[in-house]
């Protein structure tokens, strides 16, 4: 019994008190050299040699216990034992716990978030670690260990070397700059997904960054001019604009489906290019780009023609068309209308017509004979019935058709010399219908109406057409026959020249012929 209170009396001098929970099960004199050195104090190689996690994360010099405020200290200077069962050996106070003392400070959003969103089982790799309750261990410094890796490996895992720790998005501390594809002009105002797209895997969405092809244009770009300029696009285009052309003073039309010929090489690019130098006009037809002159008047409801039927482009003029053209058309050229103008039919007060819609001529010549012919003989304005083209002036009307037949000298005759009348202040009249069929409306009676029967004259009593000798005068129809020697007597002998009235003429028209008038 002696013994037993000495043995009590000798363990209460050796411990100083009851050990922590955690502890607990080092209770003894058989443990003590567990966390004593004989004679000394606790040894921290001896707390190292249990908490394996803190001498782990000592050798890689992370976390709290490499900070210079706890690597000069005991261990025991912080968690000391022997103060009772529930003794709190650990004291840790969140909110005024300075997290930069571990060697990973918490900055930008890492500094907003709760302590638990970080400091749990889910981000700890070890077993051990992984079943404690409440401790701050067991968590890797990289980005990795608590973010899921967006890239699924494909970048890397230093994640800062491109993000920021404020937000994911944007990549604020990624330089395209440094990549294989720097960006120039329009490219830096292109968003990221345009070129790395977010594609749909097994996995889940992944945005591409790495094993993209960008050897040449064409891998992002379709190529509009379909192969027609080769391959490298930057002989023309900067990645500035795709609207701005490099060397255009040397750009190669030709090699376009619009080869520049004629009066198209000398013209300003923007001339056609309106809607920028990079545009694609249309150009399947000239009036794609020229107004149409002509106003439509060579198209039909099933047919555009084209202006290159019948000009080119070295000038506007001459035209194409030519007589034999024109000759497929409803109006012949012949005659004088071969080395008429083109103008003189179809250009008329300043408007050129060339759908005439009339062949007559009196849509281009001037009808000079007015309403003097009538209908009978002229139609409808129809000048060929008399004119052809050849000459003007050949007229092959057949005026035995009229109610005057032509015979004699008057079949020899110019038409102008009866139709054409000049009036006194010069003007040319052409009398067709108004014209009368006496003798008297183109010859003088030059016997001054002696022969005259109510007021007209029928010369065709003595004259024919002929010549003006009166050969069908018969003296013995007359108040006076001749016989005997009268028979050889001139005319002139008898009928002398008389005056009346200042005009002289013979006098055939005799009212006394007795004898002793011409016999004294």
């Amino acid at each position: 019994m002696a013994a037993f209170f000495c043995f009590i009396n000798l363990s209460a001098q050796i411990s100083p008190g009851d050990l922590t929970k955690a502890h607990s099960k080092y209770e003894g004199m058989s443990n003590c050299t567990k966390c004593h050195e004989l004679g000394k104090a606790v040894s921290n190689n001896k707390c190292l040699t249990c908490h394996k996690e803190i001498a782990a994360l000592i050798s890689k010099e992370r976390g709290f216990h490499v900070s210079p405020e706890a690597r000069s200290k005991d261990c025991f200077s912080c968690h000391s034992e022997h103060h009772g069962r529930n003794f709190q050996i650990v004291r840790f106070d969140e909110k005024s716990f300075d997290h930069n003392k571990t060697g990973f400070k918490l900055i930008g959003k890492h500094n907003q978030a709760e302590c638990a969103k970080c400091h749990k089982a889910d981000f700890i790799t070890d077993k051990e670690l992984k079943s404690r309750k409440g401790t701050y261990l067991g968590l890797e410094q990289t980005c990795l260990s608590c973010h899921e890796d967006f890239h699924k490996g494909k970048l890397g895992s230093e994640c800062s070397s491109c993000h920021g720790n404020d937000s994911f998005k944007p990549a604020v501390n990624f330089d395209h700059n440094r990549t294989k594809f720097k960006l120039t002009g329009s490219h830096q105002k292109v968003e990221c997904e345009k070129c790395h797209r977010i594609e749909e895997t097994k996995e889940g969405k992944f945005q591409r960054f790495t094993g993209l092809n960008f050897n040449s244009c064409e891998s992002c770009h379709n190529d509009i001019h379909n192969g027609a300029f080769g391959k490298s696009c930057t002989d023309c285009h900067s990645t500035e604009s795709f609207k701005k052309i490099l060397n255009i003073d040397k750009f190669d039309h030709g090699k376009t489906k619009f080869p520049l010929l004629g009066k198209h090489t000398n013209l300003d690019c923007k001339k056609c290019h309106s809607g920028g130098i990079a545009s694609k006009p249309e150009f399947e037809k000239c009036a794609n780009c020229h107004e149409d002159y002509h106003k439509g008047q060579f198209s039909t409801i099933n047919l555009i023609r084209d202006c290159s039927e019948c000009h080119v482009v070295e000038n506007f003029t001459p035209s194409l068309f030519s007589i034999t053209e024109h000759n497929n058309s409803q109006f012949k050229l012949t005659g004088g209308h071969l080395a008429t103008p083109c103008e003189s039919c179809h250009l008329l007060e300043g408007i050129w017509n060339f759908r005439v819609q009339s062949d007559n001529c009196a849509r281009c010549h001037k009808n000079v004979h007015g309403d003097q012919i009538s209908e009978a003989y002229l139609g409808k304005n129809r000048c060929e019935n008399c004119h052809d083209t050849d000459l003007w002036s050949s007229v092959t009307f057949d005026h035995n058709k009229t109610k005057f037949s032509l015979f004699g000298r008057h079949n020899q005759i110019q038409c102008s010399s009866c139709h054409i009348k000049e009036t006194f202040s010069g003007k040319k009249l052409h009398l067709f219908k108004n014209l009368s069929s006496e003798c008297e409306s183109c010859h003088s009676d030059i016997h001054k109406s002696q022969f005259a029967i109510d007021g007209k004259t029928d010369c065709l009593k003595c004259h024919g057409f002929n010549d003006w000798k009166p050969e069908k005068f018969d003296h013995s129809k007359t108040k006076f026959s001749l016989a005997g020697a009268h028979e050889k007597v001139p005319c002139s002998e008898c009928h002398k020249i008389v005056e009346v009235s200042g005009e002289k003429y013979r006098q055939f028209r005799r009212e006394d012929i007795r004898c002793i008038v011409c016999h004294s």
